[in-house]
C-alpha cells in the first residue's frame, strides 16, 4: 500500500474566513489507494523507434507539421466533409472590433433524416430529431478551432448514429430478468436521476423505474475492473427509438462523449468532461456561489497572457471564476462578463477543464469567445442573416420556463436580460476569492502525466467508470469514446434537470460550505447559467 500525498489529492474540504466570506482557505486531507491500477481500456504502448511527420505548406488553416498519429485522423475524418455527407459545411470569420483574436467555427453538421434514409434504405423517413444539426469548435488559433470543430462534428454524428451499430447488442427486459440471465445491472438504487420534488410536479414528464420496470440494456465495460455492465439504453445512446410500452426514466445527453487520435486521449477528455459538468451542476443547483479567482501571478502560458493582453483593449474583459468542490487536481474555471451598458445579450461566458490552471483557461477562453463574438456580431449588425439566424436558434424569452429550453446556450440570451441577471446576482457575486497561484501549486504537486492523474483521481475517489465505445469499424485511427459515472450527478438536457443524485446533498458539506446538506427540494431548478 502506498499513500498519494496530499498535496496531490487535496480534499473538497474548504473554510470561509470570517471576514463575510470573502477569503476562503482550501483544506487538505490524504487519500490513499491499494495500488494504481492501469485502466483495462488503452491505446496499448507505440512505437516510437520511428517519428513520421507530416509537413503542410498548402492549407492556411492546418498548423505547418502534424504527426502521424494527427495525420491519419484528420484524413480520416474530412472523408465525413460533403455537402450531403456527414459534416456538410464549416465556416468562420474574423472578428468585426477590437478583442481577443481567438477564432470560433460555425458547423452544420447532417440531416439525421436524410442520412438515416440513405443508410437504411427507406425513402422519406421524418423522425422527430432535429433536422439540422448544429455545432462548432473554438481555439486560440485556426488550426485547433478547424479540428475542434471536425471533432464536434464526429461525435454529434457517431453519438446520433450509435444505436445503429449498437443494435446487435441491445437486450430487452427487466432488471430481475436481466440478473437472471447473468446479466449485471445498473439499478435505480446506483443512479437516483430524479428528485421527490420533481416526480410531485403534475407537468414532469419522466417515469421512475425499479427492478421490475421493462426496458433495453446496453452492455458497458468498467474501465479498471473490465466488468460489463448493463445501463438503460436510453441514458446512453441520443437516439433510442423508445417502445410504447417502455418508460421514460431519463435522457442521454452529449456529456461524457469525446473523440480524440488514441484511446487513452479520447478516454480522458471523455473523464474529464464528466468532472466539469459536474462541478458546474453542484456549484449552481445547490446553490453555492462561485469564487472569484484572483490574478495575483501572471498566466504561464504566453497564448493565454497575449489574448488577455488583447482583451484588456477591446470593449470588455472576461474575470475567471473557480467551480471545483471536489478534483481540484483537475480545475474547472469559467470565464464571465457583463456589459451592463446593454438591455439584452450582456451575459458572455465559457468554462473550461484542464490539468493545469492554463488549459482550463484557454478552454474556458475559447467558449467564451464562441459566445462573445456571436453577440458582438448581433449589436454591429443586428439585421443581417446572422442576427436573425441566431434569433431563431438561440433566442429564448426573458421570463422563458426550465421546460421551454431546448438548447443549453440559450442561457447565455437568458441571463443576459438584466432582470435575469439580477435574479443570479448571488451565484455570481456572492462567493469568496482564489489566487490562482493556489491552483498552480496545486497541480505542480500532482502526478505530471494527466492521463495517469485522472485514473489516480477516479481510483482514490472509489470510482470505475463505465465505457461506451462508439468508435465505428472503419475508423482506424480516430476514436470515440462515451464515459458514465453513476457516483456524479449526471449531465442533463436544459429542460429536464436531474437533480435526484445525493451528491448534491452532500458534497457541499463535505466542501465546508454548508454544515448540514441542503433539503433536496430546496435544489435549484433554474435554468443553468451555461457554461
Amino acid at each position: 500500500m502506498f499513500v498519494v500525498a496530499s498535496s496531490l489529492f487535496d480534499s473538497c474540504y474548504r473554510h470561509f474566513e470570517s471576514n463575510h466570506g470573502s477569503n476562503i482557505r482550501l483544506g487538505r486531507k490524504q487519500l490513499v489507494i491499494s495500488s494504481y491500477q492501469l485502466p483495462t481500456i488503452t491505446s496499448g504502448v507505440g512505437d516510437d523507434s520511428m517519428i513520421v511527420r507530416t509537413f503542410n505548406r498548402r492549407r492556411p488553416i492546418i498548423k505547418p507539421t502534424l504527426n502521424d498519429d494527427e495525420y491519419h485522423a484528420l484524413v480520416e475524418t474530412e472523408s465525413l466533409y460533403a455537402p450531403s455527407a456527414f459534416i456538410r459545411l464549416l465556416t468562420t470569420y474574423f472578428r468585426p472590433a477590437s478583442g481577443a483574436g481567438l477564432h470560433v467555427g460555425h458547423g452544420q453538421y447532417f440531416d439525421f433524416d436524410h442520412i438515416s434514409s440513405k443508410l437504411l434504405g427507406v425513402a422519406g423517413l421524418n423522425s422527430s430529431y432535429a433536422s439540422q444539426v448544429y455545432g462548432g469548435g473554438k481555439g486560440l488559433d485556426l488550426h485547433d478551432m478547424y479540428v475542434s470543430s471536425m471533432g464536434e462534428g464526429i461525435e454529434r454524428v457517431l453519438g446520433s448514429f450509435a444505436f445503429l451499430s449498437w443494435a446487435d447488442r441491445l437486450q430487452n427486459g427487466t432488471r430481475r430478468e436481466m440478473e437472471d440471465r447473468g446479466k449485471h445491472c445498473l439499478g435505480p438504487e446506483d443512479l437516483p436521476i430524479f428528485s421527490e420534488a420533481q416526480f410531485s410536479d403534475p407537468h414532469f414528464g419522466f417515469d421512475r423505474w425499479d427492478d421490475n420496470t421493462t426496458m433495453g440494456w446496453i452492455p458497458g465495460t468498467r474501465l479498471y475492473s473490465g466488468e460489463t455492465i448493463w445501463v438503460p439504453a436510453q441514458l446512453v445512446l441520443f437516439i433510442y427509438y423508445r417502445p410504447d410500452d417502455e418508460p421514460l426514466i431519463g435522457l442521454a445527453p452529449s456529456g461524457g462523449l469525446a473523440s480524440h487520435i488514441t484511446t487513452d486521449r479520447a478516454v480522458y477528455h471523455a473523464l474529464d468532461e464528466l468532472i466539469e459538468r459536474d462541478a458546474v451542476n453542484l456549484r449552481w443547483h445547490a446553490r453555492v456561489p462561485l469564487d472569484r479567482i484572483v490574478m495575483d501571478v501572471e498566466p504561464r502560458d504566453a497564448k493565454v497572457r497575449r489574448h488577455l493582453s488583447e482583451l484588456d483593449r477591446g470593449i470588455g474583459k472576461p474575470e475567471f471564476y473557480l467551480q471545483n468542490l471536489d478534483f481540484f487536481e483537475f480545475p474547472v474555471l469559467t470565464a464571465i462578463e457583463f456589459d451592463n451598458w446593454l438591455e439584452d445579450l450582456r451575459y458572455n461566458a465559457g468554462g473550461g477543464v484542464g490539468a493545469s490552471p492554463d488549459a482550463a483557461m484557454r478552454s474556458a477562453l475559447g467558449e467564451y469567445c464562441q459566445s462573445e463574438r456571436s453577440l458582438r456580431i448581433c449589436q454591429l449588425a443586428d439585421n443581417w442573416q446572422f442576427e436573425i439566424a441566431f434569433r431563431r436558434l438561440f433566442g429564448i424569452r426573458a421570463d422563458a420556463k426550465p421546460y421551454e429550453f431546448d438548447r443549453f446556450v440559450q442561457a447565455i440570451t437568458f441571463y443576459g436580460y438584466q432582470q435575469n441577471q439580477k435574479k443570479a446576482d448571488w451565484y455570481f457575486n456572492g462567493g469568496g476569492e482564489v489566487k490562482l497561484s493556489e491552483l498552480y501549486a496545486r497541480c505542480d504537486a500532482a502526478e505530471p502525466d494527466p492521463v495517469k492523474r485522472i485514473h489516480l483521481a477516479m481510483q482514490s475517489r472509489g470510482i470505475d467508470p463505465i465505457m461506451f465505445d462508439f468508435t465505428p469499424r472503419a475508423f482506424t485511427q480516430t476514436k470515440v469514446w462515451k464515459a458514465f459515472i453513476p457516483e456524479l450527478s449526471q449531465p442533463y438536457p436544459p429542460q429536464a434537470p436531474a437533480l435526484g443524485h445525493p451528491w448534491y446533498l452532500n458534497c457541499p458539506v463535505d466542501a465546508g460550505y454548508r454544515d448540514h446538506p441542503i433539503d433536496q427540494a430546496d435544489l435549484l431548478q433554474d435554468p443553468l447559467p451555461y457554461p
